[in-house]
């Protein structure tokens, strides 16, 4: 058998160690469940149903995660494991039988099933799929080159759409692509920034002139769009991924590349637009909010928090929305992704997701100072996994996260990560 073999350090005939034929024999058990996750990943972000309109009957998200699982499953019949068990993932999964069990008991539970259908189990789908198919380095490098290039594209959308004037009239911030993930600017903003760790990244690791050209473009083009799009927790959430660069490089004594980061972010407030200095001034200055919105979502944190003390095992899933008091403003519920899931799943649900998202930034943190744990790239893949994951969990103050696709493809991620470098372990130390 190939374990054993792996175990008792032999090589296959070619002379090649017995590890590297196993995760290329991993990878072409999935090849086809691979590429159809790159594709519904271009479905998710890029949306290209909606800027053709001829596509959207062919259902090009359902077919393409159809075909993916599809092919998932014919891997695990020929041998392929059925899927990673982990802490992370078990906690994922005690978090979606939580969702499924506050359906019956919530104060709409047509509401709650019908979002559930059409929204959360999608995105544990998809968690499933990337945890378990990015399963080698080379994969995980193709799928944050993906991931990329897509943000890019919504970036530049929104950059598009400013310069057309297409913007909110009441904040002046861009829409960015046509997915329902960027469309909104704050939607936008949290999911550029979550992006950036993994474009800078691709580029310092750069294997050709080109790669390096896009990918520093690529970085131009998404803080650009983070700025374009006026969104306050977009900022906050970049300037809480900037000090978190910053402390790290100053830890690895790279102190010259945190002048050049401080450079970099101060030339981007001065070419910013006008008008972004008095958005981002109304974050402690109310008299500058002209919407007036920052109140209202204030306000909106105090009803809900209100809620959980009154339902601590939650009103059920996605629906906290129904037991608000009437707050003109706009929102189908909280702006604030901790606040949303305790709410909805009740305090245990709160502290799930909070165990999720801390047990995901404590093993990124281990692999990426742990060279032996992550020879090759997979340390610094793990630094930029983690700071998206600082980028996430400080933009989730801002917005409603708990149950859509940018975390649950982060979370997936950072899952796989975790999974080889523990197989690179496992193999390094014989066991």
């Amino acid at each position: 058998m190939i374990s054993s073999a792996v175990r008792n350090g032999e090589k296959a005939l070619d002379g090649a160690p017995l590890k590297n034929r196993t995760a290329t024999t991993s990878e072409s058990e999935t090849s086809f469940a691979f590429a159809c996750l790159l594709f519904l990943t271009f479905i998710i972000y890029v949306a290209p149903q909606a800027i053709f309109s001829f596509l959207e009957p062919l259902h090009l998200a359902m077919v393409s995660a159809v075909l993916g699982v599809g092919a998932y499953v014919h891997a695990v019949i020929r041998g392929y494991r059925w899927t990673i068990i982990s802490q992370e993932v078990k906690l994922v999964f005690y978090l979606l039988i939580l969702a499924v069990a506050s359906i019956p008991f919530s104060g709409w539970p047509g509401g709650s099933h019908a979002f559930f259908n059409d929204v959360f189990i999608k995105s544990i789908i998809v968690f499933f799929l990337v945890a378990n198919l990015l399963n080698s380095e080379n994969r995980l490098r193709k799928f944050m080159w993906a991931v990329a290039l897509f943000q890019a594209y919504n970036a530049y959308q929104g950059f598009n759409r400013f310069s057309s004037g297409e913007v909110y009239i009441s904040r002046g911030g861009a829409r960015g692509g046509y997915s329902g993930l960027t469309s909104d600017p704050n939607d936008l903003a949290l999911a550029l920034t979550m992006t950036i760790p993994f474009v800078w990244y691709l580029f310092e690791t750069s294997r050709s002139m080109f790669q390096k050209w896009v990918s520093g473009g690529g970085l131009v083009v998404l803080i650009t769009g983070v700025v374009l799009s006026y969104s306050r927790g977009g900022f906050l959430a970049l300037l809480a991924l900037f000090l978190w660069f910053s402390y790290r490089k100053v830890k690895e004594g790279k102190k010259g590349v945190v002048v050049m980061a401080v450079l970099a972010f101060a030339v981007m407030l001065v070419l910013a637009p006008g008008s972004y200095s008095d958005r981002i001034l109304s974050i402690v200055d109310d008299s500058k909010d002209a919407t007036g919105s920052a109140t209202s979502r204030w306000a909106i944190n105090v009803a809900v928090a209100k809620i959980i003390v009154a339902h601590p095992l939650g009103v059920g899933l996605k629906m906290h929305n129904i037991y608000l008091p009437g707050i003109e403003a706009g929102w189908a519920g909280v702006h604030n992704t901790y606040l949303e899931v305790t709410a909805d799943l009740g305090v245990a649900g709160g502290i799930l997701f909070l165990m999720i998202l801390w047990k995901l930034f404590v093993s990124m943190g281990r692999i990426s100072v742990d060279r032996r744990q992550a020879p090759g790239e997979l340390a610094p893949m793990a630094e930029a996994t983690q700071a998206s994951l600082v980028a996430f969990a400080v933009g989730g103050f801002f917005l409603a996260q708990a149950y859509t696709f940018p975390f649950y493809i982060l979370a997936g991620m950072a899952v796989a990560l975790k999974d080889i470098a523990g197989r690179h372990l496992r193999i390094s130390d014989g066991g």
